[in-house]
């Protein structure tokens, strides 16, 4: 739940603001229909669209945490270079020299000291926020506009408003960290253009890229498409803000500083200081300093940059222990050493083999592609109360019949065996915590001796434990974590007493956004899947099951608690889902398969739209979108289904344009209903993509809505929206997990895939098996 607050006055230095609240899905809760809200692109906006919160008159009124310039103290160790702001026995890097001078430092006000004995080292001083951005906590009114990575607060709402700024851009944090660099209030309005910023002076054609206070003039509309910006990124300024400098000839672009940056194809990522790339050596350093892997720009070059040292929290001089290790993250005990190949894992209900009828099953998958299978992981057993009171463990494939006298599951684990694949079945149940079936001790060693005796009895490899805890029920998500990492330790213990495996199936949140602990269950399993779906479903705005972006994020946080990355294994949803959007409002459908989707395509000669950001595909079906009426505009506390189908149309319109003129694919909109700064931006964009004219930019008129019925036309954007990934989106997931070296992969669940599923794994890894 955020507050949303509206501005409603502005005079001289007192800012009236009236706060509501509205509800909004964000992505580290329950994993189920939640999706991370990504920042737009930073290149040229000045700031991120969050709103803020409490009371403002003065903005004078400085957080406590963040060093101010009236009370620092800067030391070194005799004869050596590093220099650092010593506060409360912690000392913390000063990064370069710039950062050094921007907070009032001198070298004459530098302590040497003949030893640094007793202090213990922070993180560097840098702010995790790009240049540009503006930022306030929730519980403080000063507002703070990063400038070349110091934050600079603005005194007054007038010297605000004078600036130009806008209130809606402001992003809203927590706290400010003990590590953050705050420069000098900013008394008086400043022209602070960051570099990768591109503005045209209004009446004139020529477009420019700032360039570190210069202007490079960028020479065709072709080189501003290469250089990856859109004509609704131009700032329109009535006066240039800096000198013009060379003309840019060449698709080199720049950023601003703080701009997190990751070379296609490769893994190592690096944040711009000033033009100067410095490598983030692991995740646990990138997730402390407070940085997002969603936020990650992932770029074809590093132009003219040149590499700087790497950013991490500088050894303190004379003390080596001090240093992290620069190369892999921290890795935890696990029962497990890493694979040398790749694990390929296959949830599915393995029921329909072949004598019961062998189409599309997951048996007849064991039985056809054992070569790129590992283990398969059947979905045959749930926990459910016991007449005798108490909880039981069922096998629902009981019921099927015999097959020559042979019980389903022997047949399948026969089979399975003989083909080199392991069987470890899923074990499943939606728990309450404080009243499951893992709540007290006896019942936890209950559970434990039936799991036990099961995998015995069956000549299984182990088991696959699904408990899904819908919250913490009366207990604390503390309290709920301990007891189920508790059940988890004697489970894998007696498990692995008997050379047998366990896996646990988590959500795509760690503890404390949920009761998973990664870490703390990471030396009880073999591995840990991390189901990383559903991004969008059913019961969301439209969008991809697994959308790119979001399994970067989840991937990095997982690895960023510091779980070894050969236990994680990463889920796979081979499914997709369609939604019919009109301005009455919207539904979700139910999912349906990837060969589904695939076929119905091919049936229908559709030719989906590739998003590359997201990594999946996109098309329309049905009559004709509906054009929602006009006017519509900013309006963050209220849910207008108008809105939400005007969102869901953009997103199809504004890549359709992209891919027309093959263009990078715009941010993707979350089609909620509420006019945002984002679907302010996403309107604005399709007015200079689609030349609407004498339209007010971001505000969704008479004007825009007559060409948008155009292209609804041109384009034959139907109602329903279908998301969906395909082989393509297959293998970028597994780049993914390959470049992170993850153990493997997990689909939920067979048989959804399509036959190009399996010579994408067998193509792209090495096929573990036992």
């Amino acid at each position: 739940m955020l507050w949303i607050c509206l501005v409603l006055y502005i005079s001289g230095q007192d800012l009236r603001i009236v706060c509501g609240f509205s509800t909004r899905r964000l992505f580290m809760q329950y994993y189920q229909s939640r999706r991370y809200r990504k920042r737009s692109k930073v290149s040229t906006l000045l700031g991120l669209s969050l709103l803020f919160t409490g009371s403002l008159t003065l903005l004078n009124n400085h957080d406590a945490k963040a060093f101010s310039l009236n009370h620092i103290q800067y030391v070194r160790l005799a004869n050596t270079m590093p220099v650092f702001v010593l506060s409360h026995k912690t000392l913390y890097h000063v990064p370069n020299p710039a950062t050094f001078f921007a907070l009032g430092g001198s070298w004459a006000n530098v302590e040497s000291l003949s030893s640094l004995s007793g202090d213990s080292l922070g993180l560097p001083m840098v702010v995790p926020y790009p240049s540009g951005t503006l930022l306030k906590t929730y519980n403080a009114p000063t507002v703070y506009l990063v400038v070349h990575g110091i934050l600079r607060p603005i005194a007054t709402a007038q010297v605000f408003n004078q600036m130009d700024l806008n209130w809606n851009a402001i992003h809203v944090i927590p706290q400010l960290m003990n590590n953050w660099p705050v420069g000098s209030t900013i008394t008086r309005p400043i022209s602070y253009w960051p570099s990768g910023t591109v503005l045209r002076q209004s009446g004139h054609p020529q477009v420019y890229e700032v360039e570190d206070g210069t202007l490079s003039h960028i020479i065709s509309p072709t080189l501003f498409h290469q250089l990856g910006y859109h004509w609704s990124d131009v700032k329109i300024v009535s006066q240039l803000p800096y000198p013009i400098g060379s003309a840019m000839t060449k698709p080199l672009r720049e950023y601003p500083t703080g701009t997190i940056l990751q070379l296609d194809g490769h893994r190592a990522v690096y944040v711009d200081e000033e033009g100067t790339l410095r490598h983030i050596p692991n995740p646990t350093i990138f997730h402390e300093l407070g940085y997002h892997f969603s936020e990650i720009i992932h770029v074809s070059n590093f132009g003219g940059n040149t590499m700087g040292p790497p950013l991490g929290s500088t050894t303190i001089p004379g003390d080596p222990s001090s240093s992290p290790s620069p190369s892999q993250p921290p890795s935890s005990s696990s029962p497990t050493p890493p694979l040398s190949a790749f694990l390929s894992m296959g949830y599915g209900y393995y029921a329909d083999n072949e004598p019961n009828g062998p189409t599309n099953s997951s048996y007849l998958d064991l039985l056809q592609h054992a070569n790129a299978l590992s283990v398969i992981n059947p979905v045959w057993y749930f926990v459910q109360p016991s007449s005798q009171r108490g909880w039981m463990v069922n096998d629902w494939t009981r019921s099927i019949p015999t097959i020559n006298g042979e019980k389903n599951v022997q047949v399948v684990t026969k089979a399975a065996h003989n083909q080199g694949v392991l069987v470890m079945p899923s074990v499943g149940i939606y728990y309450n915590p404080s009243s499951g079936p893992i709540t007290t001790p006896a019942e936890q060693k209950q559970l434990v001796q039936q799991l036990v005796a099961i995998v015995q009895k069956n000549d299984y490899d182990g088991l696959t434990i699904d408990f899904e805890s819908q919250g913490s029920g009366n207990l604390s998500v503390s309290a709920a974590s301990t007891q189920y990492t508790q059940f988890i330790q004697q489970l894998g213990t007696a498990l692995h007493a008997l050379g047998k495996k366990l896996m646990i199936a988590v959500y795509a949140s760690p503890y404390p956004s949920t009761i998973y602990n990664y870490k703390a269950l990471a030396p009880y399993v073999n591995w840990i899947n991390i189901m990383a779906y559903p991004e969008h479903n059913s019961s969301t705005p439209a969008g991809p099951t697994q959308g790119f972006p979001w399994l970067e994020n989840i991937v990095h946080n997982a690895l960023a608690t510091g779980v070894n990355p050969s236990q994680i294994i990463l889920g796979v949803a081979p499914y997709g889902h369609s939604w019919t959007y009109t301005n009455s409002g919207y539904t979700g459908n139910t999912y349906e398969s990837n060969r589904t989707i695939k076929n119905y395509i091919e049936s229908h000669n559709i030719v989906p739209l590739w998003d590359a950001t997201e990594k999946a595909i996109v098309f329309t079906t049905g009559p004709l979108a509906q054009t929602p009426p006009a006017p519509l505009s900013y309006n963050v506390n209220q849910s207008s289904p108008a809105v939400a189908n005007l969102q869901a149309i953009l997103n199809v319109a504004l890549l359709q344009y992209a891919s027309t003129y093959h263009l990078p694919a715009p941010p993707l909109l979350w089609a909620n209903g509420y006019y945002d700064s984002e679907t302010s931006r996403a309107v604005a964009m399709f007015q200079q993509d689609f030349h609407v004219k004498d339209a007010q930019s971001g505000i969704y008129d008479a004007q825009t809505a007559q060409v948008l019925a155009q292209v609804i036309s041109q384009y034959h954007i139907g109602e329903t929206q279908w998301w969906d990934q395909t082989s393509r989106s297959f293998a970028d997931l597994l780049k993914l997990a390959l470049q992170d070296h993850l153990a493997g992969v997990a689909s939920w669940r067979l048989p959804f895939e399509t036959t190009n599923y399996w010579s994408t794994l067998t193509s792209l890894t090495s096929i573990w098996k036992p």
